[in-house]
């Protein structure tokens, strides 16, 4: 933003009042005005002063949130690969048991048939 230069007293904005003479009155209302634009100038400073503390705030707060978004983001990716690994894990456990049950229950049938077998024999045997 362009500097304006910083009105008052110094500025050379004011007309002494040694110079009034038949136009008092307009100097005086010239002065009056040149206060009160002083006065504002002043004003906008302070409101320039905060706008740019604000925006430095906003700044800051908005790099404290990227910085938060960014840790959110690789914590969530960290618990969806620990996740995807215990489910990993899981699947292959129920897949170990699936097959030694499978195993037990092949084994325990064939045992079963060949009892039946030889009972069966047995019974034929007989009659």
């Amino acid at each position: 933003m362009e500097s304006i230069p910083k009105l008052g007293p110094d500025s050379g904005i004011f007309v002494p009042a040694s110079t009034t003479g038949a136009f008092g009155g307009v100097v005086e209302s010239h002065n009056v005005l040149a206060q009160k634009l002083c006065d504002f100038q002043n004003q906008l400073e302070v409101l320039q002063q905060g706008m740019e503390a604000t925006n430095a705030a906003a700044k800051e707060q908005l790099a404290k949130d990227e910085e938060r978004r960014a840790a959110e983001a690789s914590k969530a990716a960290e618990e969806k690969t620990q996740l995807e690994e215990k489910l990993n894990g899981f699947k292959a456990f129920i897949e170990e048991r699936a097959t030694s049950i499978e195993e037990k229950s092949n084994e325990r049938g064939a045992a079963f048939t060949a009892q039946l077998d030889s009972q069966y024999k047995s019974l034929s045997s007989l009659g």
